[in-house]
């Protein structure tokens, strides 16, 4: 009789439960043991789908051998012309600019630079259209203001004085007018309205910002729809001063500044900003700062105004190790759906991007994505490489390259760890099984379940093991779009997982070829113990 009271009372507790995937992202600021729902510990090369979270998508290339020596590809500039059949994408490597427009091992260099040095090719650029033609303008580190014509084809050297070619470092367009930055100064200035050559005013913010520096850039901010009838023009310095001012004519009385702040710092570069939606996106040494939260702020400066305050602690760290290296920027994911932060790497370690998906705002770590620069072009994200190549961000699989070859193609590998919860109990546990539930196109992907007892954080290794099920490996289809198998499936391998604790977080490492959208997790685990 009491060896059944001790059998019904280990029946007791044995637990089964379903964990959702970790679709809000990774939370690095609040304890381990209290994040929100559906938030992470650690997410690498997953963003949230529709339905769950999705491998981020491959790779295949675009154009290689850009450049005379296959090293960095430092730009790329994309011009949408006056019809399709005019649009051009263009690569710049240190020895000039090429067209990258169509796939291709022998890029066309269409300008060859003056000066090739270790920063020639690290530039910015906008179209214009005006009453004289379409237009591409664009500043070099090294070369100055370039213009690329769309009746000829062709670029060429710009001609303005005051503020000579030579000594321009950026270009945008506001209202109507060709603004620049001159070299190694807090010095802006402008064009006559609707020209893009000729005798620029100057416009010195020496008296204005108080920390010295120089100017990095001017980016428009919106506070209306975004049709700029109630547009700013912001500036921003490498000492991390920011000054805003609106009007329209900055000659006449209506012209004004709105105000100066101090974020603290900036990271090298002048792809410092990004207009995302109806905000202007900044990024600092404490990380990504929506303009209209600078602004707005009734108080100091304070985590909760970044966009990336779930990830403070990484990208505090990141900046501290990487803020003096090129290569930091944000730009769009239109396929996909996010908004993505480049980080320069340092020689040795894995190079890593940061993914916000539009939907859920939630942070994820990508690897595996050798970028340098990045571009949207025909609603297309694109990257420049270290090794002379530009690639399209598309398809399940990394390394796809030209002309259908599929020798080198790699998996995505893609891990992820929930919070960790007592699951409603103070006792010891065991985790049993996990169950990771996956909607697939038919292949099942290589996989190990994990459980993490009582705090332990560091990331999974790679998923090692053969692909299971049946169906093609690879396509080139639509990220999170296209069902070119014709039908999904489910897959559900129990597995058996090892060690004990009060506090439980149960994850997955896996690798991915095809369509693959991780749901959630069935648990078993067995409670033992009083703590």
């Amino acid at each position: 009789m009491l060896r059944r009271r001790r059998h019904f009372a280990q029946e007791e507790l044995l637990r089964t439960t379903h964990i959702p995937a970790p679709t809000a992202g990774m939370n690095l600021v609040d304890p381990a043991s209290a994040l929100g729902p559906n938030q992470a510990i650690s997410t690498v090369n997953l963003v949230k789908g529709e339905r769950g979270l999705l491998p981020r998508p491959g790779y295949e290339e675009q154009a290689t051998h850009v450049g005379a020596t296959d090293g960095d590809v430092r730009s790329l500039l994309a011009f949408h012309g006056t019809t399709g059949a005019q649009n051009r994408f263009f690569g710049c490597a240190p020895d000039g600019i090429y067209d990258v427009s169509t796939p291709t091992s022998t890029p066309t260099l269409k300008h060859a630079f003056g000066i090739s040095d270790t920063n020639s090719g690290r530039g910015v650029g906008c179209d214009v259209a005006i009453a004289g033609g379409h237009f591409y303008l664009y500043a070099d580190e090294a070369n100055g203001y370039l213009v690329y014509d769309e009746s000829t084809d062709t670029w060429a050297a710009g001609s303005t004085t005051v503020i000579v070619p030579a000594d321009i470092r950026f270009v945008t367009f506001y209202k109507n007018r060709v603004w620049f930055v001159q070299t190694n100064s807090l010095i802006a200035g402008y064009l006559a309205a609707g020209t893009l050559a000729g005798a620029v005013t100057t416009f010195d913010l020496g008296t204005v910002f108080q920390h010295g520096g120089q100017l990095i850039g001017m980016w428009s901010w919106s506070l209306d729809a975004g049709d700029g009838r109630n547009s700013n023009l912001v500036f921003i310095t490498s000492t991390g001063e920011v000054a805003i001012y609106t009007g329209d004519d900055p000659g006449a009385a209506g012209w004004k500044l709105a105000g100066l702040w101090n974020v603290g710092g900036v990271p090298v570069g002048r792809r410092l900003a990004y207009a995302y939606g109806s905000d202007l996106l900044m990024l600092t040494t404490q990380g990504a700062l929506p303009i209209s939260k600078l602004v707005n702020a009734e108080t100091p400066l304070g985590e909760s105004l970044y966009a990336t305050r779930q990830m403070q602690p990484y990208f505090v760290q990141a900046m501290a190790e990487q803020g003096s290296r090129i290569g930091w920027e944000m730009n769009l994911h239109p396929k996909a759906g996010f908004l993505i932060i480049n980080t320069p790497g340092v020689p040795g370690s894995v190079q890593e991007q940061l993914a916000m998906p539009y939907s859920s705002k939630g942070w994820s770590r990508l690897q595996g994505l050798d970028i340098l620069c990045m571009e949207v072009w025909d609603g297309n994200l694109y990257f420049g490489t270290r090794n002379g190549r530009v690639c399209k961000s598309a398809g399940y699989v990394d390394d796809a390259r030209l002309g259908g070859d599929m020798a080198h193609i790699q998996s995505v590998n893609c891990f992820t760890i929930g919070g960790f919860s007592t699951m409603g109990s103070a006792r010891y546990k065991n985790v049993t099984f996990v169950v990771p539930r996956f909607i697939t196109h038919g292949v099942s992907p290589i996989q190990e379940a994990l459980a993490r007892y009582d705090f332990d954080i560091a990331d999974a290794g790679t998923a090692s093991g053969t692909a299971l099920g049946t169906g093609s490996l690879w396509d080139s289809a639509i990220w999170d779009t296209s069902l070119w198998m014709g039908l999904t499936a489910t897959s559900e391998i129990v597995q058996g997982t090892v060690g004990r604790g009060v506090n439980v977080a149960v994850g997955v490492a896996f690798q991915s070829q095809d369509y693959t959208l991780l749901a959630g997790f069935d648990v078993m685990w067995q409670e033992e113990g009083i703590f």
